[in-house]
């Protein structure tokens, strides 16, 4: 009887064991950087890509405003052509609307620009969760750009399916 008893003990304490152990990995698991966020930082953070960013289809004040004209139909086509690569690269993270809103405010282009204008790549070295909460994430990121490495922190804002809804610098 006491063998029996002793063995319902044990097989007790290692159910306990094991459910306390599955609790603390789902813990962890919605501790970490979501997918979306980690997605949208790879994506906007490893610079140039070609893909994703075209610089002269920028305008500057001063250009030639017949030759852009001239040049317009074939910038539109490049803007479309962006607009579908960013929709296949990230479209899925965001929000309904919000990727239109992320690349509208710059925030989306701001690395790629900077990397072009200083002629370096930039890579993430590492993503790190600093906060999160109901709806908002706060993400610490190290990217190396060119040989000297910075730190950047982002606010991402999800919706209550999970997207994102914005992406931006934390203040």
């Amino acid at each position: 009887m006491k063998k029996m008893l002793r063995t319902i003990v044990v097989m007790g304490m290692l159910l306990a064991v094991l459910t306390l152990a599955a609790c603390s990995s789902k813990k962890e698991e919605e501790q970490g950087v979501s997918e979306e966020a980690q997605k949208i930082i790879q994506t906007i953070m490893n610079c140039p890509n070609s893909e994703l960013y075209d610089s002269s289809l920028a305008y500057v004040i001063g250009d030639d405003v017949e030759e852009a004209q001239a040049q317009e139909e074939e910038m539109k086509e490049k803007r479309e052509e962006i607009q579908e690569n960013w929709e296949a690269e990230v479209g899925d993270c965001f929000a309904e609307g919000a990727l239109d809103t992320f690349l509208d405010q710059g925030m989306a282009t701001m690395y790629f620009a900077e990397a072009e204008q200083e002629n370096l790549t930039y890579q993430v070295q590492e993503i790190e969760l600093k906060e999160k909460g109901e709806v908002n994430e706060t993400v610490q990121v190290s990217l190396l750009k060119g040989d000297k490495e910075e730190t950047v922190t982002l606010v991402f804002t999800h919706d209550s399916e999970g997207f994102i809804t914005e992406v931006k610098p934390a203040s």
